[in-house]
């Protein structure tokens, strides 16, 4: 009977014991993966979550340049333009997040005038107040012209527009501020900055200018009359969202760059006396049914009374870009994801900027397959590029480039 006993109490605690394994089997957190937007996992305790993704740009062109009526061919181009690895997620609460983004290929590092391979692109922590406010801190995009804040990986055409190309204001290191909110049918979205004005990863200035106390101080206002796009499609070109109905943002925004050390402020040669420089930035975007249209005025100029030209002791000289942009393009659509898209872009040199630059006028014919929305697309674009002079508007030369694009990512 004792022995009885005893086997019973012997099963009652083996029992209690692998049905307490079993009960915390069942109960241990497992970590979650999700595939939606890249490769994320978020941790079991949900102290941290990471997201992954990479892209890449290989590209092929040609160009041709226009001597006496004979077009000889005068730069060839096989690379690949752009290798970005992003990671992004948030920290112990889903209001702490943070994104960071690297460059590996060398026309991508601003190599040419950092003197330097530039690698980090983004390193910004963001807390997010509420649904409407989001509070960042580090180095990444101002809000400046829209194009230039779409991602170059969502772009309707192989690269962005020579506008783009001169007069955006690019990264920089400081508070950003986002806030958006709604009256009625229309959105409205307010972006601002105050930052360092040097550009990314400048830290103290490689400039002749010894370092100074200047800021940049950006805002960017848009009102949306019809309401948000669809999956946020107003930063990334081109409708695939095929928008069901007319969308519409207006924008504006300013740039003030104190005692800037850099000929386009954030981006280009050291010059050799700091100046003030000014922004000023108006686009429109317009989507609906795979048709959309984009345009852009940018212009720039050395405020504060100085002038655009700088000198060092031996009479070298290094200018800030005064002038202005415009920007238009279209594009359309089709149910088979092929789009045809057409765009002009200008740039016109002003002030003492005339001495050195011609106008520079583009046209561009582009064709685009979607295989899989941005993430993998093919691109074809003509481009007949045209300097004419300032004054007269002659026909100063001109060229064609063609280049054929592969973007692929995740």
């Amino acid at each position: 009977m004792q022995t009885r006993i005893s086997s019973l109490r012997l099963i009652l605690i083996l029992a209690v014991c692998f049905g307490s394994n079993s009960i915390q089997a069942q109960t241990e957190k497992k970590p979650q993966f999700q595939f939606k937007n890249g490769a994320g996992v978020t941790a079991p305790d949900s102290t941290f979550s990471i997201n992954v993704r990479f892209r890449m740009q290989n590209r092929v062109g040609f160009t041709l340049l226009d001597e006496d009526t004979t077009w000889s061919p005068s730069a060839v181009e096989f690379r690949t333009r752009r290798t970005r690895l992003r990671l992004d997620g948030w920290v112990f609460n889903p209001k702490w997040q943070y994104a960071l983004q690297l460059s590996f290929s060398r026309a991508d590092q601003d190599w040419d005038n950092a003197g330097v391979p530039n690698v980090l692109r983004d390193a910004m922590i963001f807390y997010e107040v509420n649904k409407n406010l989001r509070i960042g801190f580090g180095q990444g995009k101002l809000p400046g012209n829209r194009q230039r804040v779409v991602s170059s990986g969502e772009q309707q055409f192989v690269d962005r527009s020579n506008v783009n190309a001169v007069f955006n204001i690019d990264r920089d290191f400081g508070v950003q501020l986002y806030y958006g909110f709604n009256t009625g049918p229309l959105r409205y979205n307010i972006r601002g900055a105050v930052s360092s004005g040097e550009g990314r990863n400048e830290g103290v200035s490689k400039s002749a200018v010894a370092a100074n106390t200047g800021l940049c101080y950006t805002g960017r206002f848009e009102i949306l009359p019809f309401g948000a796009f669809d999956g946020k499609s107003d930063y990334y070109e081109s409708d695939l969202a095929r928008e069901p109905k007319p969308k519409l943002s207006l924008a504006g925004g300013m740039s003030f760059n104190d005692d800037a050390v850099r000929s386009g402020g954030q981006l280009g040669k050291s010059l050799y006396e700091s100046r003030d420089m000014s922004t000023l930035i108006f686009d429109g975007l317009f989507k609906w049914k795979g048709f959309s249209f984009y345009s852009e005025f940018i212009k720039r100029y050395v405020t504060g009374g100085g002038a655009s030209v700088t000198y060092n002791a031996d009479g070298a000289h290094e200018y800030v870009f005064d002038g202005e942009g415009l920007l238009g393009q279209t594009g359309y659509l089709f149910k088979n994801n092929f789009e045809i898209a057409a765009r002009v872009a200008q740039v016109r040199p002003i002030g003492e900027t005339t001495i050195f630059k011609d106008v520079v006028r583009d046209y561009t014919l582009g064709l685009n397959k979607y295989i899989k929305q941005h993430k993998l697309k093919c691109q074809f674009d003509a481009t007949l590029q045209q300097q004419l002079d300032t004054n007269t508007g002659e026909l100063n030369g001109q060229n064609l480039q063609f280049r054929f694009q592969i973007e692929l990512g995740i």
